[in-house]
C-alpha cells in the first residue's frame, strides 16, 4: 500500500473507534473495549508503516541529489573543529576540511566564536558598545571624511530667484589598523576535562580583556599605536567643576550645554564609578535624589538612570573624583568610529610551556578609533584643584 492508502485507511479505524465511544459513551462493556484497543494497535502499526516509507523516500532523494554543503552546516562542523584544535591541537583531515568549508584554511574561528566574543565586547564596553563601527577586509590606512555645514543655512527665495549656493567645510582623518593583542595559559588536564566548555571560557576571558584595553583607548588613547582617545582629543570641549575636588549633577549639566545643540540630542553622561556614587547620594531641597531611575529597573537589569533627562552610565575607564581628574565626559558615542580588521584571530601554542603542562591561547584583533564629526563632539569635566 502507498502513503495515501494507508492514510485513509487509518482515517477509516479513527472513524469506527469514535463511533463506538459515541454509541456507548459510558456503558463500555469488555468487548468494546477490546475492540477499541484494536483499533489503537492497528491505528499504530499503520503509523509505522508511513514512517517507514517516508524515510525510504527520504534516504533516496539524499542519494539521488548533488551533494551541497550549506553555509550554516559549515559552521556547525567548523566549530566542532575549532572545540577539537583548543582542546588538543593539530589538524587532520576531518578538521582541516572543516576549516577549508568556510574560510581559506587558516581562519580556523568559527563565525559563531566571533559574534559570540564580539557581543561579550560590547557588553563589557559600555561606551565601545555604542560607537559607530566600520568594518574593513585589509589592514591599509582608510581615509574617513569630515564635514562642518552649522554656518550655513538655507534662505527665503523670491520666485524665480537665485539659490543661496554655498560650500560646506570638509576634512579628512587616517584611520589605522593598530594590532591590539591578548594570551591566557589553560592546564593540560583542565584541556582533557570534557566538561570543560573551552570556547566559552575563551571567548569571556578574550571579551573582558579586550573589552577593558579597547574602553581606556576610546577614552585616554594618545593615537601612538593605539586609537586617540577622547579625552585628549583637540576638539573636546573642556569645563571644570565649580568646587574644588568635587563634581555636582550641577556641572554635569553645565557642562551639557557647553555643547551645540546638535550634539546634546543624543549624548550620553559616562561617569567613573564613585562620581556615580557621588550622584546617587545628591538629593534635592526635598530630599528627592537628583538622580534618577527607570520604573522597575534593577541591578541585574542594568539599572538605567538620568540627569536631566539624559542618560547616565558607569565607565570604569574614567578616573575617579580628584584634582585635575577627568571623572566624566557627555557626547554622541556615535560621533566616535572604531574601525576594525576582518575578525579577530586566536592560536594555540602547545610547545613554549610544554615543560609545566600549560597550553598558551594569543587572540589578536587590529582596530583604530577616532573622533569623526567636525563639530564639537563631546565636553570632558575637570575637577577643579
Amino acid at each position: 500500500m502507498n502513503i495515501k492508502q494507508l492514510q485513509d485507511l487509518r482515517a477509516e479505524k479513527e472513524a469506527a473507534m469514535a463511533n463506538i465511544v459515541e454509541t456507548r459513551g459510558e456503558n463500555m462493556d469488555a468487548g468494546a473495549l477490546a475492540t477499541i484497543k484494536s483499533f489503537k494497535d492497528e491505528i499504530a502499526q499503520i503509523d509505522m508503516n508511513i514512517e517507514g516509507i517516508t524515510e525510504l523516500r527520504s534516504v533516496a532523494l539524499k542519494a539521488s541529489a548533488p551533494v551541497e554543503v550549506r553555509k550554516e552546516d559549515a559552521q556547525v562542523e567548523l566549530r566542532g573543529a575549532f572545540v577539537k584544535y583548543a582542546k588538543a591541537g593539530g589538524f587532520n583531515e576531518y578538521e582541516t576540511r572543516a576549516a577549508t568549508l568556510v574560510g581559506d584554511g587558516a581562519n580556523i574561528v568559527p563565525d559563531v566564536f566571533v559574534r559570540d566574543l564580539q557581543e561579550k565586547i560590547l557588553e563589557f564596553g559600555s561606551l565601545y558598545g555604542a560607537t559607530k563601527k566600520m568594518v574593513t577586509a585589509d589592514n591599509g590606512s582608510v581615509q574617513i571624511p569630515t564635514i562642518d555645514d552649522t554656518a550655513n543655512a538655507g534662505a527665503w527665495t523670491d520666485e524665480g530667484g537665485a539659490y543661496n549656493v554655498s560650500d560646506f567645510s570638509t576634512g579628512s582623518i587616517t584611520m589605522d589598523a593598530w594590532k591590539l593583542t591578548t594570551g591566557m595559559q589553560v592546564s593540560e588536564e583542565l584541556l582533557k576535562d570534557s566538561y570543560f566548555d573551552i570556547e566559552s571560557y575563551l571567548s569571556t576571558a578574550f571579551a573582558q580583556r579586550l573589552a577593558r584595553t579597547i574602553e581606556t583607548a576610546i577614552l585616554n588613547g594618545d593615537g601612538v599605536k593605539k586609537p586617540e582617545g577622547i579625552i585628549g582629543d583637540a576638539g573636546t570641549k573642556l569645563y571644570t567643576s565649580a568646587a574644588s575636588g568635587s563634581v555636582t549633577s550641577t556641572d554635569i549639566l553645565t557642562a551639557v550645554y557647553e555643547l551645540q545643540p546638535t550634539a546634546r540630542q543624543n549624548a550620553v553622561i559616562y561617569v567613573s564609578d564613585d562620581l556615580m556614587k557621588d550622584l546617587a547620594l545628591e538629593v534635592d531641597g526635598n530630599g528627592r535624589p537628583l538622580l534618577q531611575t527607570a520604573n522597575g529597573a534593577t541591578a541585574a537589569d542594568r539599572v538605567k538612570t538620568t540627569i536631566g533627562g539624559y542618560p547616565v552610565e558607569v565607565n570604569n575607564s574614567l578616573a575617579a573624583v580628584a584634582a585635575s581628574s577627568v571623572s566624566c565626559i557627555i557626547g554622541d558615542p556615535k560621533r566616535y568610529m572604531v574601525r576594525t580588521v576582518s575578525n579577530v584571530q586566536v592560536k594555540r601554542d602547545e610547545y613554549s610551556d610544554m615543560g609545566t603542562g600549560m597550553v598558551n591561547f594569543y587572540c589578536h584583533s587590529r582596530l583604530d578609533g577616532k573622533v569623526v564629526n567636525a563639530n564639537d563632539s563631546f565636553v570632558k569635566i575637570v575637577t577643579a584643584v
